[in-house]
């Protein structure tokens, strides 16, 4: 279908605005035949022997189907077969097993590929010749290969990470040569402190993942090459971006190839890891008076002193309340819960491997009985955000008279 639009000609003549001259001039334009389409849910990539339907016909449009016909070009002298039967072009009439043309049912699928190539592009096209005029009507684009494609993610079961430090993630090519261009690598990130809907954001080598990127653009590769069979990728970096308030989180990445994909372990991320542990600890019963003396030790990463607790639990066996002092400071209840920069004085900073120290005395009261035995159990937790987790415990440190 034609259809001419006239058109003014405007010239201006130079140094003013006047109109020199007019002259009507026919614009062709051939309109696209949207009656007739190539399928549009067609994948645009298939594989092996998959079969696709690749015509769809509106039932609602009487459809002019003389001179309409279907060609399919391919690369690498792979053949496809239209319903059967190997094909290159024919008319559309000729596919037609019943009256009606909504009855009209073309399967694409392959026929040979006599020289093992392995891929191929295939170009689908609807044309119709009208007075000598060839009108194209669809045309659409679709990749084919054999191959066995197969990724998997190397060393990530039961890994953690902590603050912005880095994970090293290994990729391993388990099936044919593909290209770097045509895989996809993303992440799914999950909150587990459930407090919050944000989620902290990670980096692959230093790029935002906002989106979906390619192996070739992670890698920062100018051009895409092809993963050799059994080839191991292992120089990419997994790192935090900004916590975006948040404190615990899972991460899975996610490798796709068309519509395939492969899913990694769980890795765990945490802001920090937070780890203490008691030293000194005495291994006996403590004499009367004799003050419980030990350090708490930072294992882990560098913390603030308030970033860690420790809780004591006051057990009178003999059913007196023996008030206690640690590091000074009075506590008269059963179980307490101290920050540890209130027992430093100051919110010291605890560099990995740096201890300090912490003294629990008896405050003697007069309905005291010497003979009275006292146990002291001791936990040490770390701050996560909103939640406390308990590091440490000690259930043996006990207070009370000398045994005779």
């Amino acid at each position: 279908m034609s259809i001419f639009f006239a058109a003014v000609l405007w010239i201006l003549a130079k140094g003013g605005q006047q109109l020199a001259s007019t002259q009507p001039m026919r614009w062709n334009y051939i309109a696209k035949n949207a009656s007739l389409i190539i399928n549009n849910d067609i994948k645009d990539h298939i594989k092996g022997n998959e079969i696709l339907k690749i015509i769809a016909v509106p039932k609602t449009k009487a459809i002019n189907w003389d001179n309409i016909k279907l060609s399919i070009q391919s690369t690498n002298n792979v053949i496809f077969r239209i319903n059967n039967k190997p094909f290159q072009s024919a008319r559309l009439t000729d596919f037609l097993t019943g009256s009606l043309m909504q009855d009209l049912r073309l399967d694409l699928c392959l026929y040979s590929d006599s020289d093992d190539k392995k891929d191929s592009e295939i170009t689908l096209l609807l044309t119709k010749e009208k007075d000598g005029v060839i009108e194209e009507l669809d045309k659409k684009i679709i990749k084919w290969d054999n191959k066995v494609t197969n990724l998997s993610f190397v060393g990530l079961e039961n890994k953690q990470i902590s603050g912005y430090k880095e994970l090293s993630i290994s990729i391993h090519n388990l099936g044919d040569t593909v290209k770097t261009d045509e895989i996809t690598l993303t992440h799914e990130v999950s909150n587990t402190q459930l407090l919050s809907s944000n989620t902290p954001i990670f980096y692959f080598n230093g790029k935002n993942i906002h989106k979906s990127l390619t192996l070739q653009e992670i890698l920062g590769e100018s051009m895409p090459r092809e993963l050799a069979p059994n080839e191991i990728i292992s120089n990419i970096k997994l790192q935090l971006a900004n916590t975006n308030n948040c404190t615990e989180a899972t991460v899975k990445l996610v490798l796709k190839h068309h519509n395939m994909q492969w899913v990694s372990p769980t890795i765990k991320w945490i802001s920090k890891n937070i780890m203490l542990s008691f030293q000194g600890l005495p291994k006996k019963e403590l004499s009367y008076k004799a003050p419980l003396q030990f350090k708490i030790k930072n294992e882990g990463d560098t913390i603030n002193a308030s970033e860690a607790i420790l809780k004591v639990w006051n057990r009178n066996l003999s059913g007196l309340n023996i008030s206690l002092k640690v590091n000074g400071k009075p506590i008269n209840v059963k179980e307490a819960q101290i920050s540890l920069s209130d027992l430093l004085s100051t919110d010291k900073v605890l560099q990995k491997g740096e201890a300090v120290n912490i003294t629990i005395e008896q405050i003697e009261e007069k309905k005291f009985n010497p003979h009275t035995s006292q146990s002291i159990e001791l936990g040490l937790y770390g701050i996560y955000g909103t939640q406390n987790k308990l590091l440490s415990k000690n259930r043996t440190s006990h207070l009370g008279p000398s045994r005779r």
